[in-house]
């Protein structure tokens, strides 16, 4: 059964979550989809799937300026999470961000972005992940002056709205660790 209404996005990013007490599930779709003729507009999709009604629901629209989304997504204690990008227009000079959607109560408390999470520094890229039901991050250090070249790995997690620092690899041993695997 598809989600209702479903268009094909630009991106879109799956996240599924598991009870393991009653064995259901919940499926949720962030769908992505430039605004025709704007570059800074896209419009935003969440669809949920929930096992035991075994129906999808629409459950929140909206139209992002300066954002788009992306693959990145992950449910962790009701809530979702998923990864945006800037591009450009009136926005921070922050790259990425994070947005949250609450998905017991399917309300986001008014626009999305007001749930907007910065990230813990530039990234050039982006993965999440549940650790234990807390959100957590890996991502490549951009450099502050050249975004797009990594200067190292870092790991976080979600504490909040602030991000805990785990680890980080410096550029040196991360590409020497990288080098060493090719050479293999």
């Amino acid at each position: 059964m598809e989600p209702p209404g479903l268009k094909l996005p630009d991106y879109s990013a799956l996240a599924i979550s598991g009870n393991r007490i009653s064995h259901g599930y919940t499926i949720s779709i962030v769908n992505f989809k430039q605004v025709p003729r704007n570059l800074f507009q896209c419009d935003l999709s969440i669809y949920i799937y929930d096992s035991e009604t075994a129906i999808w629901v629409t459950s929140f629209k909206e139209v992002l300026t300066g954002w788009r989304g992306g693959h990145e997504s992950m449910i962790c204690d009701g809530v979702l999470y998923f990864l945006i990008y800037s591009t450009g227009g009136d926005t921070p000079e922050t790259r990425h961000g994070l947005i949250t959607y609450n998905l017991r109560g399917r309300s986001s408390h008014g626009l999305l972005t007001k749930s907007f999470i910065p990230v813990p520094c530039p990234l050039t890229c982006g993965r999440l992940m549940n650790l234990k039901e807390k959100l957590g991050m890996v991502g490549g250090i951009g450099r502050p002056d050249r975004p797009d070249i990594i200067k190292g790995i870092g790991i976080w997690v979600l504490s909040g709205k602030e991000w805990q620092e785990v680890t980080h690899l410096s550029g040196s041993i991360y590409f020497g660790l990288i080098k060493r695997i090719l050479d293999s």
